[in-house]
């Protein structure tokens, strides 16, 4: 008896020769925000992330392409960075299936005979290509609800509870309606499938059901803010490394850190919304019998600043806007299952990774390397992660990530930044210009270049360690 229940405890699940993808998207998930907050344990409860990470394997430093929706969702859907892509800004309409010749994710799998099905935000958008779809629904929140509005226009944070009974009996967010959507599919769904469920929250407005209204109150008189009047960080830095994509501060508030600390309470009640619609779809799959079979990749398109370094947003290359959440579960990869992987990878990985697990030939010209070794060994050797960012400005910016250290390269302005991770992980401290770290500077460099991100040096003279003194 004993020894049978030990082997149904271990049994593996078989790979099908054509799994099931649910990939689910989330926006602007500020990364670790849901296990410490500002060095303590968070109050915050996000079970069904934890639980979707307890049966796959949670990349604890994953890089969105870009920190911005757009160039980021596309980079993710098509295996390219946005230099290849040629996609930067949220204002370039993309409708296109194939960029480069490569196909995107669901018109490649539909190209494989897979129902391909999508509902919510998955490109940037009303940027979608019907034809790479079977079916494909966008939905808006119900009119009769109270849409907290913001009283300061655009650039500001504003949030608050939508108004539909303590029940929810008085209509629906539109999350809840993507989630209701992708569930329906689910019964009695053709098989392989392909299904994409994106998710707006927590974007701002941070804005949730009523009957979230109440999580959370007894933070929001105490969250801590954070401490950065300590540090120079800015000195070193040109005004685009922090000052673009952002929602500031708004002036009309006669108590500006009450306001930063009720926004933060608000997004936190967002995320625990949008973790109850993956608990849904989670509970679908099993539901229809569906998770032996089904890959589950659950990616933000990147993180956002809730606070840090004077910022509540996204569009830098610090880890609070460019890193992102990313979990993949593989019910067949059972070793790797309830690991973290700390090692650096990127969005454009997905790609050939869920090529690897479906079975289907890689497509030449992908930017990204498949974490299927990974799944089974989390400290498996990587290459670094990488991420770029063209700012409102239209300056661009490229980074390297190692295990240990980040590098930002911003051209010919030369004011790079270069931080020690596991000393600095809050990024405070710019290490560009300080002699001893000159060699490792010089190897993140060349990754940049070898990636054809940056010139190399002979083209660049203006490149080198040199001192980042500005003037006063």
């Amino acid at each position: 008896m004993l020894a049978a229940m030990l082997a149904a405890m271990t049994a593996v699940v078989d790979p099908p020769a054509e799994p099931n993808v649910l990939w689910i998207y989330i926006e602007d998930m500020a990364v670790d925000v849901a296990s410490e907050i500002r060095g303590e344990p968070s109050p915050i409860r996000t079970p069904n992330l934890k639980r979707l990470a307890q049966g796959g394997m949670r990349f604890t430093n994953s890089y969105a392409p870009s920190p911005v929706c757009s160039p980021s969702r596309t980079a993710a859907m098509f295996g390219q960075w946005p230099i290849t892509t040629g996609f930067w800004q949220n204002r370039q309409p993309m409708h296109q299936n194939t960029l480069n010749g490569i196909q995107s994710l669901p018109f490649r799998y539909q190209n494989e005979g897979y129902y391909v099905s999508g509902a919510g935000k998955i490109f940037h958008r009303e940027y979608i290509d019907p034809p790479s779809w079977d079916s494909y629904q966008v939905f808006q929140n119900d009119p009769w609800i109270n849409d907290p509005s913001s009283p300061c226009g655009g650039g500001c944070l504003y949030f608050g509870p939508f108004e539909n009974g303590a029940d929810g009996s008085l209509g629906k967010m539109s999350d809840t309606k993507v989630a209701d959507h992708v569930i329906q599919e689910m019964q009695g769904i053709q098989e392989p499938f392909f299904l994409a469920a994106g998710f707006i929250a927590p974007h701002t407005p941070f804005k949730y059901p009523e009957s979230y209204h109440s999580r959370y109150g007894a933070y929001s008189d105490v969250v801590p803010l954070p401490d950065e009047e300590f540090s120079n960080w800015q000195q070193s830095l040109d005004l685009e490394a922090y000052d673009s994509f952002t929602e500031i501060d708004p002036g009309y508030t006669l108590n500006p850190a009450m306001f930063r600390r009720q926004a933060t309470v608000a997004y936190w009640r967002t995320m625990t919304y949008i973790d109850t619609q993956v608990g849904r779809l989670l509970d679908a799959l099993d539901s229809n019998g569906l998770t032996d079979r089904t890959i589950v990749v659950m990616v933000t398109d990147h993180g956002y600043s809730v606070g840090y370094h004077q910022r509540y947003g996204k569009g830098t290359l610090f880890d609070w806007s460019a890193k992102s959440w990313m979990t993949v579960a593989v019910p067949w990869l059972d070793p790797g299952h309830g690991l973290d992987c700390a090692r650096p990878v990127d969005h454009v990985d997905l790609y050939p990774t869920l090529m690897e697990l479906s079975n289907l030939s890689q497509p030449s010209g992908l930017d990204g390397d498949s974490l299927v070794p990974l799944l089974t060994n989390p400290t498996a050797s990587t290459d670094m992660a990488f991420a770029m960012v063209e700012t409102l400005n239209e300056a661009r910016a490229f980074m390297a990530r190692s295990d240990n250290y980040k590098f930002i390269y911003w051209g010919d302005s030369g004011l790079h930044q270069f931080y020690d991770m596991g000393n600095d992980p809050g990024e405070y401290t710019n290490l560009y210009g300080n002699p001893a770290y000159d060699s490792l500077v010089a190897t993140h460099l060349q990754a940049l270049i070898n990636r054809g991100m940056v010139p190399p040096p002979a083209e660049q003279p203006s490149w080198g360690p040199r001192s980042l003194e500005l003037p006063r």
